[in-house]
């Protein structure tokens, strides 16, 4: 996937919902009004969309990956990977966005650690200067100093300083590319409101016909009740199909999709695994003709 913003299309030219006459109709007859919702709440206990608790004690969310939240995940991460089965027994249940976030370990900077304790341009002014001993290079003032301008993160609850040009700081701005890099405004509130045991599905990325496409899809896995797919996972899908450029799954034959880089590399697949037709558009045709009785016209 191209990481720097553009579009990575699958070689076909997006028709647009015009050239797909009667499927709008179908798909607004078919969609329940909960799945119409452009933020999907999920209940951690949805036997199909939620999944096994964080095994962290008094953590409410859902398991995301080696049986702990994706918060909890990228604190131990961010903490550089501890042991970890220590690291579970020993971690507070408070939930990212509600907890300070760590900062660079150099006396007076806010910006979010980014290994070893330091912020991205510590770490790299201590990369520069050969990796001493990092105790001795912090008590030197001048190795240090800061001059550089500082901006407060975009989360009002955050004390970090964001950084780059999108402004965040370093832990929210990964979050904010991983749940699709929707709008600002929308994500900082997403992350001073997170629900007790629930997980979101934010489906704004996408333009309007497609989000119904992909809402109808939600709806038949949830309906299926036969493949667990958590939020991480459609939410993955989410932002690699809204970077395609498509109007419609139906704009690309099977054959494109399954091309498609940020589908076919390892660790796009990896991303988005346990999706099933929700991993890849591959059985958008069953979803969209068959149980919507809908043709896709020559």
């Amino acid at each position: 996937m191209n990481r720097g913003g553009d579009l990575v299309t699958g070689g076909q030219p997006a028709r647009g919902p015009d050239a797909y006459p009667g499927l709008l109709a179908a798909l607004m007859a078919a969609i329940r009004p909960e799945f119409r919702a452009d933020v999907l709440a999920v209940d951690r206990a949805d036997p199909v969309l939620g999944g096994p608790s964080c095994m962290v004690a008094g953590c409410p969310r859902a398991a995301f990956a080696r049986g702990i939240c994706r918060s909890h995940y990228n604190r131990w991460q961010e903490e550089e990977r501890p042991d970890f089965t220590q690291f579970a027994a020993s971690t507070g249940p408070v939930m990212r966005g509600h907890r300070p976030a760590g900062s660079c370990i150099v006396p007076g900077c806010q910006y979010g650690r980014f290994g070893r304790g330091l912020c991205s341009r510590h770490h790299r002014a201590w990369r520069k200067a050969g990796k001493p001993d990092l105790v001795a290079w912090l008590a030197a003032p001048a190795a240090t100093a800061a001059t550089f301008a500082v901006r407060s993160c975009r989360v009002p609850s955050c004390e970090l300083w964001a950084e780059g040009k999108v402004p965040l700081c370093l832990p929210h701005r990964a979050q904010w590319r991983w749940d699709g890099s929707p709008g600002l405004e929308e994500f900082a509130a997403a992350c001073e409101d997170r629900l007790a045991g629930l997980e979101r599905i934010d489906f704004r990325p996408l333009p309007a016909h497609l989000r119904m496409e992909v809402q109808y899809a939600v709806q038949q896995r949830r309906d299926d009740g036969r493949q667990p797919t958590p939020p991480a996972c459609v939410r993955r899908l989410i932002s690699v199909v809204a970077r395609s450029g498509v109007t419609s799954l139906l704009d690309w034959p099977e054959q494109a999709w399954r091309d498609y880089p940020p589908l076919n590399s390892k660790g796009g697949a990896s991303q988005v695994r346990g999706a099933g037709s929700l991993r890849t558009p591959e059985n958008r045709e069953p979803v969209l003709r068959n149980r919507l009785g809908y043709r896709i016209p020559a």
